[in-house]
């Protein structure tokens, strides 16, 4: 069955793909077929610039334990880093055209990941 669960965000970041460092703009995380994790369903984060092509992206595929863990470590360091509160660091980013998480549309295909499969 296709969950059809997939949110994004806008983002400002780095990521490395096969062609080597790029912005990335856009991380999209969703639950569906995974294509490589080799479960029924899994967890999948892209990290994106859709501007610069197919090349610009980076792609996990995790279990939901896998994605619990990676949530609780993040959070951590978040708190950390707003802890110190290191001058010049976004503590409280706002990207400009961030639609909060709404959802981008499905076509209901399975074994893709995320972005493949989402409005561009």
């Amino acid at each position: 069955m296709c969950t059809m669960i997939a949110v994004s965000a806008a983002v400002t970041g780095s990521g490395k793909g096969p062609t080597g460092w790029f912005p990335v703009t856009r991380a999209t995380v969703g639950y569906d077929h995974g294509t490589h994790s080799g479960t029924e369903h899994a967890l999948l984060l892209d990290f994106t610039n859709y501007d610069l092509g197919v090349d610009a992206r980076v792609a996990l595929e995790l279990d939901l334990g896998s994605g619990r863990a990676l949530m609780a470590q993040l959070q951590s360091a978040i708190e950390a880093a707003e802890a110190i509160e290191v001058p010049g660091d976004d503590a409280a980013i706002e990207v400009p055209g961030d639609d909060a998480g709404a959802r981008e549309g499905s076509s209901g295909s399975s074994g893709g990941a995320v972005g493949e499969q989402g409005s561009r």
